[in-house]
């Protein structure tokens, strides 16, 4: 009796601890499956900037764009690669498809960029001394206003432009002085935005001596030195609207 009832006792325990290795072999399979879930769902959630940023890098060919010339689909593959494009705040259709009429911030005309309007949209990019726009031979609004463009501001990055009637290059990070002939050969131009730049120096005679259809200018919020040479704004003949102060 005794011995049948160790037997029971025994087989009981054993009993037990098959159960309890089994319930924890249970409760670690279903951790598993939750934590195989959650590296899903979160896979799920990335993968999508992942294949867009991925798709950007190896397609950006002007040889499959259409619409525009080379040339100036050249200016928007330099733009997009040297502001990193991918990380704009919209950067929507941009080498996703070859049409450049749908991507965000740009307008065509014809065959031509007509229109680049990124006003606060996150570009970072410190200025190489070769960077112009000045391929883009039909461009009339340029905006790049409230970015992150940094450094010394190219000699020719819009000059002789003469379709040119909108810039916009206000709120960056420019800590350099202005080049005397930036805006030499803009001849329709119209609107001029370039206040809280942080450009430094004396102000160049010559600077607005093309700009004689020139309506609204605004150089405010600057640290120019020196005095303010007499003959700057003396071609200016259609100048309605000046906003000159904090320099």
């Amino acid at each position: 009796m005794d011995k049948t009832l160790y037997l029971i006792s025994r087989n009981s325990l054993l009993y037990c601890k098959e159960f309890s290795n089994s319930l924890s072999m249970n409760r670690l399979y279903s951790s598993f499956l939750r934590l195989r879930l959650a590296f899903f769902f979160v896979l799920s959630l990335w993968v999508p900037f992942l294949v867009q940023e991925t798709y950007a890098a190896f397609t950006l060919d002007c040889a499959t764009v259409v619409g525009i010339p080379p040339s100036e689909c050249r200016i928007l593959k330099s733009l997009y690669e040297y502001t990193s494009g991918h990380s704009w705040n919209n950067n929507a259709n941009w080498w996703a498809n070859s049409d450049p009429s749908t991507w965000y911030g740009i307008t065509l005309s014809g065959w031509h960029v007509s229109e680049i309007r990124l006003f606060q949209n996150t570009l970072t990019l410190t200025l190489l001394p070769d960077f112009s726009f000045s391929w883009l031979t039909q461009l009339v609004t340029l905006d790049l206003g409230n970015n992150r463009i940094t450094g010394e501001i190219p000699q020719n990055l819009v000059s002789w432009m003469s379709t040119l009637q909108r810039l916009n290059i206000e709120g960056n990070l420019f800590t350099w002085n202005i080049p005397p002939w930036l805006f030499q050969g803009l001849t329709n131009l119209r609107y001029l935005y370039f206040e809280n730049n942080g450009l430094s120096g004396e102000i160049p005679a010559t600077l607005f001596s093309s700009l004689s259809r020139l309506e609204n200018l605004s150089f405010w919020g600057n640290a120019f030195s020196g005095a303010i040479p007499e003959t700057l704004f003396s071609g200016l003949t259609s100048l309605r609207e000046l906003s000159f102060f904090e320099n």
